[in-house]
């Protein structure tokens, strides 16, 4: 699926068939590429890309 295989909780994260997930980790841990290969792995799976809601949030970015 993609050129960097996940291994431990990050492949657990994009193979949970669950309903909602959430994914805390630290600056440079890798949560996008699981949340990429986790919505490309949802939709591969037939699931309707309608039915997929992404959600990131940074505190990093003064408002």
């Amino acid at each position: 699926m993609s050129a960097r295989e996940l291994e431990g909780d990050a492949l657990a994260a994009v193979q949970h068939r669950g309903t909602h997930l959430q994914i805390i980790a630290s600056a440079g841990s890798g949560k996008t590429e699981v949340v990429s290969q986790r919505v490309a792995e949802l939709l591969a799976s037939g699931v309707p890309a309608r039915a997929i809601v992404d959600l990131a949030r940074t505190d990093s970015i003064p408002v």
